[in-house]
């Protein structure tokens, strides 16, 4: 067995230990034992914060623009990653900033550090692997997915003090976030669910994905956002994609400045 392997076998040991650990820790939560996880309890007070109102959560999809977010100025607003290399090209922050990948992290650590972000919220394994402080930790599942991105499953979280799953990217993570707070409208932008130009990421990245996971990306993002539709069906809640152009075609399509300008007129 070769260095990488070992390597690899390791990394799946770690996670497999983890997600044991999550498991038995949201059962724990489900019965309202928050120990040895604390900081899980303090989630209980971003629920229903904002209920029947409206949020957009801003991906970096390639077709996302500097423009788009400046637009949003005075909305909720929830972002990630690598957002945060336009901060300094724009006054605009994003409400609620979120963090859950290893290798993004490892790349954009300067860029993070750089810039006192407030709010900021960093998935479990994350937080506790590199020691991040100042943030909101939240308990993520990982659903297995870091050892296999091939058979397509999630879960979806209506308690994100208890757990949220992991659905193959952190938008993901913030939808079930958003719910969790009572926001009734999310309007997704930047969500494209295609990798396959040339241009990755709206802002950079500086993170190269494996060939083997890009070869199903769109399909496993897909999966993910039907999923979401169905298991909200009947809730008073609505899911809707002002992103321009891309390939999630699951939601109702709408242009960004015809839903701001709707509200500018009500």
């Amino acid at each position: 067995m070769g260095r990488a392997e070992v390597k690899t076998k390791l990394i799946h040991m770690s996670f497999n230990l983890y997600h044991a650990k999550m498991v038995l820790g949201a059962k724990c939560r489900e019965k309202g034992i928050y120990w040895p996880w604390p900081q899980f309890k303090k989630l209980k007070k971003y629920n229903n914060m904002y209920k029947g109102k409206r949020c957009f959560i801003i991906a970096t999809g390639p077709s996302l623009t500097l423009e788009d977010v400046e637009l949003l100025e005075g909305e909720i607003t929830f972002s990630m990653n690598s957002i945060v290399k336009w901060f300094d090209k724009t006054d605009w922050r994003p409400t609620y900033y979120f963090l859950q990948d290893i290798s993004v992290y490892k790349a954009l650590k300067e860029d993070i550090q750089k810039y006192n972000i407030q709010n900021m919220f960093v998935s479990s394994y994350l937080a506790y692997r590199f020691k991040i402080k100042k943030c909101n930790v939240y308990p993520l599942d990982y659903m297995n997915h870091i050892k296999d991105n091939t058979n397509f499953n999630t879960k979806f979280s209506k308690d994100c003090s208890i757990t949220i799953y992991d659905g193959y990217t952190v938008v993901y993570s913030i939808i079930q976030m958003a719910y969790y707070m009572g926001f009734s409208e999310i309007y997704l932008l930047g969500t494209d669910c295609d990798y396959s130009g040339v241009k990755k990421h709206a802002c950079g990245h500086g993170v190269k994905m494996d060939k083997k996971l890009e070869s199903n990306v769109t399909d496993r993002l897909v999966y993910m956002y039907d999923y979401t539709k169905k298991v909200l069906k009947g809730e008073n809640i609505k899911i809707i994609n002002a992103s321009r152009g891309g390939k999630l075609k699951v939601f109702e399509v709408v242009n960004l400045e015809d839903v701001l300008e709707s509200e500018e007129n009500e």
